[in-house]
Parts: C-alpha cells; sequence; structure tokens
C-alpha cells in the first residue's frame, strides 16, 4: 500500500482533481449568479455538454484549439439562450424546461466521435501535447 501512496502519485491525483473541477467551479458559480437574480437552471449540464461538442467539433474542422474555445464559448452561449427564452421571455416552467435542455443534450456526447468523424480519421495530437502528458 505505501507503494501506491508516493509523493508522485499524490501530487499528480491532486492536480488532476483540481484541473478537472475547473470547469465545475465556474459553472456553479455561474449558477450562483443566476439563482440571485431568479433563476433556477437545472439544464447547467446539458449547457456544458453543448459547448464541450460544439467546441470540439469547431477544433476538430477549424484546426485551431482557439477556435474549439470560441466555438464552445458560442453552443454554451446558444444553449443557454433556450433557457432565457423559454423561461424569461415565454414564463415557462424553470425545472422542466432544464431538464429538456440537459435531456436533449446527451445525443450529442453519445454520438459525438461518429457524427463528427469519418471511418478512418484520427485526432492529430501535437508532439507538444504528447509530451505534456508523458511521464
Amino acid at each position: 500500500m505505501s507503494e501506491l501512496l508516493t509523493r508522485t502519485f499524490l501530487t499528480a491525483l491532486i492536480s488532476g482533481g483540481l484541473i478537472a473541477g475547473v470547469s465545475l467551479m465556474f459553472t456553479a458559480l455561474g449558477e450562483t449568479i443566476s439563482e440571485r437574480s431568479g433563476v433556477l437552471n437545472i439544464g447547467l449540464e446539458g449547457m456544458m455538454l453543448v459547448g464541450a461538442y460544439i467546441g470540439f467539433v469547431g477544433a476538430y474542422y477549424g484546426h485551431s484549439f482557439w477556435i474549439g474555445f470560441a466555438a464552445g464559448i458560442g453552443g454554451g452561449a446558444f444553449a443557454s439562450l433556450f433557457m432565457v427564452v423559454l423561461c424569461v421571455r415565454l414564463g415557462l416552467d424553470q425545472i422542466v424546461v432544464g431538464i429538456a435542455i440537459t435531456r436533449e443534450a446527451r445525443p450529442t456526447r453519445a454520438g459525438s466521435r461518429s457524427a463528427t468523424m469519418r471511418k478512418n480519421d484520427r485526432i492529430a495530437v501535437s508532439r507538444k501535447f504528447r509530451d505534456a502528458i508523458a511521464f
């Protein structure tokens, strides 16, 4: 057991957890702000899924991380526009609309590889990225 809990392993575990939690931290911050304004946004996970999928497609076809970031921001903003129009403008129930957004965003995650990439396509990983993740 002591071989498992080495300093290198614990450092990698903690840093990986912090890196993975940043997006959830920003999502929680946005939800806190929206709840203070009176909107209960249950569809945050769906908005994150749409933003991540559109960001991947933008980076893949645009051949640039920056295009992917911009596309992801636009995709998340577009998904949140549904919440604004349906809840704020039309006055529909916030919980029902949030669940619907999350439910309809899940198929984008499930079929993302088959829908966006041809059969023999491979994602090109840069040498800099491979060196960064190599142990």
